[in-house]
């Protein structure tokens, strides 16, 4: 779901799933020369799943970016949230929040 709405939107996936010592990264996209690492939470009822997303989460997902760019470097990239929620009556809720960084 959330790659049908990234591709929908012009983005680019050029890696699911990627593995690294410290952390999986769910999608890496590309848009406007921007690389895109994405962590897609998905949750069932009421609960809001951006908030799945800490602090110490998004610490393991930037020494997952900087091993990503010992390989693949970059200079324009940035940390994504795809929150999708599985509401009652069988319909979704996606949200995306770009460019989330370190806060709390």
């Amino acid at each position: 779901m959330a790659c049908a709405y990234l591709l929908k939107n012009n983005y680019k996936i050029i890696g699911r799933n990627v593995y690294f010592r410290a952390s999986e990264i769910d999608i890496i996209a590309k848009k406007n020369k921007a690389l895109i690492f994405v962590e897609v939470k998905a949750r069932s009822g009421s609960a809001f799943p951006a908030e799945a997303v800490t602090r110490t989460k998004r610490q393991k997902l930037f020494t997952a970016m900087h091993q990503y760019f010992a390989k693949h470097p970059a200079k324009n990239y940035q940390l994504d949230v795809i929150a999708i929620n599985f509401l009652d009556g069988g319909t979704t809720k996606l949200e995306h929040y770009e460019n989330v960084g370190m806060q709390d």
